[in-house]
C-alpha cells in the first residue's frame, strides 16, 4: 500500500487534473491513499478543497506557506502515514501509466532506498558540503520509514523554514531549496542507493525558467512550476505566451484525455537527454543493460 502526498497550492485546475490521472491510473494490486498537502493563502481556494476533495480514500490537510518540504516534514512528525511506501508528487505532475507506481515499488523491492527524478542542482551549493545525490519532490518514491528518518533527523523543508521545525542543525551552511538537506544529510550519513528515470522530451522552454512538460521516461508528465515560484509571478516574462495558452487551456477545458494527448504528441527530444542514472556506493553511473531490461518489463506488464 502507498500514500501518495500532492503539494499543492493555489491552483485547482492542475489539483483537479492530477487528482483525476491518479485515480484512473490506480493499480490493483497497490492499494492507494492520498493526501493533498494545500498550502493556498486565500480561504476561498482553502473551502473549496476541502469540499470538493474530502473523501474516501482522499485526506486534505491544510499547512502554512512554508513550501512542500515543509508539508513531508509535518505529515510524517504528525504520523499521518501508515502505508508500507510513500510517494510526492508536485500538483502540476501526473501520471500517464498504468505501471508508473509499479516500477518504482519493483526498484526499491530490488535494493534502492528511493526512485525518482533526480534534481540535478547539487553544483549550485558547491562541492565542499560533500558528494550527494538530489531527488526531486515532484516525483519521488520510497519507503516511508525512510521519509519518516530523514524528515526526523535531517528534514525536507528549505532553509528558512527550518527553524520553525526546530531545524537547527550547524552543518548545513547558507541557502537550501525543498528536500536537499534531507538527501544531503542521508548521503553524508547513510548508505543509500538511488534510482532516476530518464527524461527524454519536452514541451518547451521557458524564457527565465527552462524546461517544460517533462516526459518522464513514459511514467510521468511534470508540466511545470504551477504559481508556486516567485519568479512565475510575473508568468509572461518568466514562462512565455505557449507557456500561458496550454495553462488556459487546461483551466477552461480541465485535464482531457484530448488535452494530453494533444501535449504528448506536441512533445519535442531534449537535445541533451536525461539518461536513467543510479547513485550507488556514492557514486553516479548508469544502469546495466539488466537492470534497464528489467525496468521495461515491469513497465510493460
Amino acid at each position: 500500500m502507498i500514500t501518495i502526498i500532492v503539494f499543492h497550492w493555489e491552483d485547482l485546475a492542475y489539483l483537479r487534473g492530477t487528482i483525476r490521472q491518479l485515480k484512473r491510473y490506480a493499480h490493483p494490486d497497490i492499494p492507494q491513499q492520498i493526501i493533498i498537502a494545500d498550502q493556498s493563502k486565500r480561504q476561498k481556494t482553502v473551502d473549496a478543497v476541502f469540499a470538493e476533495f474530502t473523501m474516501p480514500g482522499i485526506r486534505v490537510v491544510h499547512l502554512p506557506q512554508y513550501g512542500s518540504g515543509y508539508s513531508v516534514d509535518h505529515i510524517f512528525r504528525h504520523k499521518m502515514v501508515t502505508t508500507k511506501y510513500t510517494c510526492t508528487i508536485d500538483v502540476d505532475a501526473f501520471p500517464i501509466h498504468r505501471n508508473w507506481l509499479k516500477v518504482p515499488i519493483a526498484l526499491i523491492e530490488y535494493g534502492f532506498t528511493w526512485v525518482g527524478v533526480h534534481a540535478q542542482i547539487e553544483h549550485h551549493y558547491g562541492y565542499n558540503k560533500g558528494q550527494f545525490f538530489d531527488m526531486c519532490q515532484h516525483f519521488r518514491v520510497g519507503r516511508s520509514e525512510t521519509y519518516d528518518q530523514l524528515a526526523y533527523f535531517a528534514g525536507f523543508c528549505k532553509n528558512d523554514s527550518r527553524h520553525v521545525l526546530g531545524y537547527y542543525d550547524k552543518e548545513w551552511k547558507g541557502w537550501s531549496d525543498d528536500g536537499v538537506v534531507a538527501h544531503w544529510w542521508e548521503d553524508q550519513y547513510r548508505s543509500h542507493d538511488k534510482f532516476t528515470f530518464a527524461v527524454s522530451h519536452h514541451l518547451g522552454t521557458a524564457p527565465t525558467q527552462g524546461l517544460y512538460g517533462r516526459y518522464t521516461d513514459d511514467l510521468l508528465w511534470h508540466f511545470g512550476y504551477s504559481w508556486t515560484g516567485r519568479m512565475v509571478q510575473n508568468i509572461r516574462a518568466n514562462m512565455g505566451d505557449d507557456f500561458i495558452n496550454w495553462m488556459r487551456r487546461l483551466r477552461k477545458e480541465g485535464l482531457t484525455d484530448a488535452l494530453i494527448d494533444e501535449m504528448l504528441a506536441k512533445k519535442v527530444p531534449l537535445e541533451a537527454p536525461i539518461p536513467r542514472l543510479l547513485w550507488t556506493k556514492k557514486q553516479i553511473c548508469t544502469p546495466s543493460d539488466e537492470l534497464n531490461k528489467l525496468v521495461d518489463n515491469i513497465k510493460n506488464s
